[in-house]
C-alpha cells in the first residue's frame, strides 16, 4: 500500500485511505481519513496524494504512535501528461488517418462507383434500344417481327432475366461501396477528434493535490494517522414524517437528514454527523454603520439641450407606445424564473451541543456515493403527546382541520424542513415544519377530519329605516354555524368567524351576540380577535352537536350605499 523510496519518502495515495468519519454542514462537510504507516528511524517524508478539490487552509493531521509529527503543508500544482507518451499517441492516430484515407481515396481513383455506374447505363441503354427495335440477343436487325415472332417471346424473356440479375448485382455492389464510404469517412472524423483531443492535453489539464507529513521517528514503528480536511460540494437538509394515531394520542416525528454531495470521492461506511451550525458566516463580528446626516439642498432642474431632451421625450413616447400595443394585443412575457413505511426501532443517536451549534451522531454507519443525489439517513424517532383540537373556519372552507399543539421534549432542535403529514396511517399532505428549539412549543396541522361536520346556514339579513329629516338605514344580520361530533369521545373546536369592519365614520358596526368582555378575553370561551374575528372554544361531546350565533347590526345614513370587500388576514392557528 505505502512504497518507500530512498530518500526517506513514502508515497500513499489519499484513495487507499479510508474515510472514517464525516461532518456534514449545510453547505460542506469536513471528511477525517484513516491510514497507517511503518517508519524507519529518523526524519522522513509522508507524500499523501491523489486529493480532490478541497479548502486547502482546513488540512489538519493528528497522530497516534511513537513519533513526533515536525510539520504539514498542502500543495496544488498544475500537471500534464507526459510529452512522449502524447507524441506516441499523436503518431499512432496519424498513421490511421493516413491509411483510411487512403482508403477512401482508393475508391475514387478511378471512381468504382463511376465505372459501375457506367457499366449500369450501358445496361439499361442496350436494353431500351432492344425494347424500341424488337431485337432480340444474337438476332440480326434486318429480321422482320414476323418471321421471330416463334422464338422472340423466349429470347426477351431469357434477356430480361439475365437484365435483372446483372441490375441487382449492380445496384447491390453500388450500395456496398456507398455504405463503406460513410464508414470510413465517420472513422475518420472520429480519429480527427481524437487528435483534437490529443493536442488539446498539451495545455495544462489537470491539478495535483497533495499533503506533506514531516515526521520523526526514534525508532523503526509502525503509527496511525487522521487526516482531515473541508470539501464543499456537500450539505445536507432536514426532512419529517408526522404520524398521528388518534386512538393512541401518540404523535411520532420521524426526523431524516437528506445528504447530497458531489466532491469526487464516495463515503463508504462511514460515520456521519449532522451539524447545524453555520460555517458560511464567517466568524468575524460586523462593524456598526455610522449614519450621517446633512442639510437637503434644494432641488435645481438641469437644462437640457434640445436635442438631447427631444431625443429622451421621443424614446419615452416609443416606450409608452409599446406598452399601450402589448396591453391592447394581450402580449405575454416569459417569465425566465418563470410511501409509506412501518415505524421501526432506531438505534439511539447521541446529540452533542456545542457553544453555537448542534451535533447529530447517526447511529449506524452510512454510505454516501458522490453522485449529487440526496441521501437518506434517519437522525431519530421522537415520540409526542400532543394536545389536539380541532379549528373551523367555516366561511372559508366548511371542514374541521385536527390541529397538534406539541412540547419539543426531545434534546433535538428541529430545523425548519419539509414534512409528510400521516394520519393513522393514511397519508394526508405536506407541509413545512417551523423551527423548533428543545422544550419550545410548535403547532402542526394534520389535515381534514371527516367525523366532525361543521355547517354553515345561510345568513338572515333584516332591514329597517329611522328618522325624519336625516334618515338612518339598519341592517341586522344573523349567521348560525352547526358543529357535530361524531366520534366516540369529546374534542374541543375553536370557531372562527368574521365581524364587518368599518372603514369609515359613517359606517357602525356593532355586535350584539355573543358578548364579549374586552377586558378579559382570557376568561371567556368567546373572543373578538384584534384582526375582527370572533372565536368560539367549544367542547362538544360524543354524538353531540352545538350551534353558535354570530349576530351584528350595519348603521349608516340612508342616502349612501355601503360596499363590502372581503380580504384575507393570515394568522397562526
Amino acid at each position: 500500500m505505502a512504497s518507500k523510496t530512498e530518500m526517506n519518502v513514502i508515497n500513499i495515495s489519499r484513495k487507499d485511505c479510508p474515510v472514517v468519519q464525516v461532518t456534514v454542514y449545510k453547505d460542506r462537510a469536513q471528511v477525517s481519513c484513516c491510514l497507517e504507516v511503518e517508519l524507519k528511524e529518523g526524519v522522513q517524508e509522508l507524500h499523501i496524494t491523489d486529493f480532490v478539490e478541497i479548502e486547502e487552509d482546513s488540512i489538519r493531521v493528528e497522530g497516534k504512535g511513537n513519533a513526533t509529527i515536525a510539520e504539514v503543508s498542502f500543495q496544488s500544482e498544475v500537471t500534464q501528461e507526459d510529452e512522449s507518451a502524447i507524441e506516441g499517441k499523436e503518431k499512432a492516430l496519424q498513421d490511421e488517418l493516413k491509411l483510411l484515407k487512403q482508403e477512401l481515396e482508393n475508391l475514387k481513383i478511378p471512381s468504382k462507383k463511376e465505372v459501375i455506374g457506367k457499366e449500369k447505363k450501358l445496361l439499361d441503354d442496350f436494353f431500351n434500344r432492344a425494347a424500341r427495335t424488337g431485337i432480340a440477343p444474337g438476332n440480326d436487325e434486318t429480321t422482320s417481327n414476323v418471321e421471330l415472332a416463334g422464338s422472340f417471346l423466349g429470347g426477351v424473356r431469357e434477356y430480361i432475366t439475365e437484365y435483372r440479375t446483372i441490375n441487382y448485382n449492380l445496384i447491390s455492389d453500388l450500395q456496398e461501396l456507398e455504405k463503406k464510404e460513410e464508414e470510413m469517412k465517420k472513422d475518420i472524423s472520429v480519429i480527427e477528434g481524437k487528435l483534437r483531443d490529443l493536442r488539446g492535453n498539451r495545455e495544462p489539464s489537470d491539478r495535483k493535490r497533495e499533503c506533506i507529513v514531516v515526521l520523526d521517528s526514534p525508532k523503526v514503528s509502525t503509527i496511525e494517522l487522521t487526516v482531515s480536511y473541508v470539501v464543499f460540494s456537500a450539505s445536507w437538509i432536514p426532512s419529517y414524517d408526522l404520524r398521528m394515531f388518534t386512538d393512541k394520542g401518540n404523535l411520532k416525528l420521524f426526523y431524516y437528514g437528506l445528504i447530497t454531495q458531489f466532491s469526487g470521492e464516495d463515503w463508504n461506511d462511514t460515520k456521519i454527523f449532522l451539524s447545524t451550525a453555520e460555517p458560511s458566516f464567517g466568524g468575524n463580528i460586523p462593524e456598526i454603520p455610522i449614519t450621517h446626516l446633512s442639510v437637503m439642498e434644494p432641488y435645481r432642474p438641469v437644462l437640457k439641450s434640445a436635442g438631447f431632451g427631444s431625443f429622451r421625450g421621443k424614446a419615452k413616447k416609443a416606450s409608452s407606445e409599446m406598452f399601450q400595443r402589448c396591453a391592447e394585443e394581450s402580449i405575454a412575457f416569459d417569465d425566465p424564473m418563470d410511501d409509506c413505511m412501518a415505524a421501526m426501532a432506531v438505534p439511539e443517536v447521541k446529540v452533542v451541543d456545542k457553544t453555537t451549534s448542534t451535533s447529530y451522531e447517526i447511529a449506524r454507519n452510512s454510505s454516501i456515493p458522490s453522485d449529487n443525489n440526496p441521501h437518506k439517513v434517519t437522525v431519530a424517532i421522537l415520540d409526542y403527546e400532543p394536545e389536539l383540537s380541532y379549528v373551523t373556519v367555516p366561511k372559508a372552507s366548511p371542514n374541521a382541520f385536527l390541529r397538534a399543539k406539541v412540547v419539543n421534549t426531545s434534546a433535538f432542535m428541529l430545523l425548519a424542513g419539509e414534512s409528510s403529514i400521516f394520519l393513522d396511517n393514511s397519508f394526508i399532505a405536506k407541509a413545512i415544519l417551523q423551527s423548533a428549539a428543545p422544550k419550545e412549543e410548535f403547532t402542526c396541522s394534520l389535515g381534514v377530519d371527516p367525523s366532525v361536520r361543521v355547517t354553515y346556514k345561510p345568513i338572515i339579513k333584516m332591514r329597517s329605516s329611522s328618522g325624519i329629516l336625516a334618515k338612518t338605514e339598519s341592517n341586522l344580520y344573523e349567521q348560525v354555524i352547526e358543529v357535530k361530533n361524531l366520534h366516540d369521545k369529546s374534542v374541543n373546536v375553536l370557531v372562527q368567524d368574521s365581524l364587518p369592519k368599518s372603514t369609515r365614520d359613517k359606517i357602525k358596526v356593532n355586535l350584539l351576540s355573543p358578548v364579549v368582555d374586552p377586558k378579559h378575553p382570557e376568561k371567556s370561551d368567546v373572543r373578538l380577535t384584534k384582526f375582527n374575528a370572533v372565536e368560539w372554544d367549544l367542547t362538544i361531546a360524543s354524538m353531540a352537536t352545538k350551534e353558535v350565533v354570530l349576530k351584528y347590526s350595519v348603521d349608516h345614513p340612508a342616502n349612501i350605499t355601503v360596499e363590502s370587500t372581503a380580504a384575507t388576514i393570515s394568522q397562526s392557528i
